[in-house]
């Protein structure tokens, strides 16, 4: 892997869109999110020991993910159930994807196939009902946030630890930049191809913003392709 093959890959995501790494962060809660004590708007809940960290959403009915889904959070997936994928797009795998990564990092190399199968596991561990986010109820929880990790901002063409850059006014991390995300959606004229959004570290600056897009087929793998998981809440059980 040369750095103008990640060069010319960064600039032509950059135009289709028209659109050393900085210390994991101890990602304390953001201003009006409250730690586990009920189910209700703004809480923070971890469902199982390797389940990501939820945040309600202000309508209590939806919970997206505090940050996207990380090395670690994907590797208990993967070594229970042997999927997850061994291929990827200009780099090895999710285990090797071209760049140093921690257990704090994003996970990246992951298809929408592979984050399908992955909320399929959480529910099945879990008993809830954990998916993909719409693309309505990702924008709504990423209005108002700001770019976090890009290469333009640390000097680096690699993702950075989830919650570097702190949480925006829902408690979510990295809603732009870092990796794109996933979501149900398939693109609009084209169904065989699905929504990601949010941008991530190879995008420039100029480019990121919460109403960045981009699709792909939902078995593609990139090395700035990750998720982030949603989980329907009931109502009826919220304080």
């Amino acid at each position: 892997m040369t750095v103008n093959r990640w060069t010319l890959l960064a600039l032509s995501v950059s135009l289709w869109t028209t659109a050393v790494a900085p210390p994991a962060s101890t990602a304390p809660p953001a201003p009006g999110v409250k730690q586990e004590v009920g189910r209700g708007p703004g809480t923070v809940f971890r469902d199982c020991e390797v389940c990501p960290e939820m945040v309600v959403m202000p309508d209590g009915e939806l919970a997206l993910g505090r940050y996207e889904v990380t090395v670690a959070e994907y590797r208990a997936f993967t070594s229970e159930t042997g999927n997850g994928g061994d291929d990827c797009l200009l780099a090895d795998s999710w285990r090797n994807p071209g760049f140093p990564q921690t257990d704090r990092h994003p996970v990246a190399c992951v298809s929408w196939n592979d984050a399908q199968a992955y909320v399929s596991w959480l529910s099945g561990k879990t008993g809830e009902e954990y998916r993909l986010p719409s693309e309505a109820e990702w924008e709504r929880a990423a209005a108002g946030s700001q770019a976090g990790c890009y290469r333009g901002r640390t000097g680096a063409s690699v993702p950075c630890p989830v919650g570097s850059y702190g949480s925006n006014a829902a408690g979510l991390s990295d809603m732009v930049g870092n990796v794109w995300e996933w979501t149900s959606d398939r693109w609009e004229g084209d169904g065989g191809r699905r929504v990601l959004r949010g941008g991530a570290w190879d995008v420039e600056a100029w480019n990121l913003r919460p109403g960045l897009r981009h699709a792909f087929t939902a078995d593609t793998r990139y090395p700035f392709i990750g998720s982030r998981v949603a989980l329907t809440l009931d109502r009826e059980s919220a304080p």
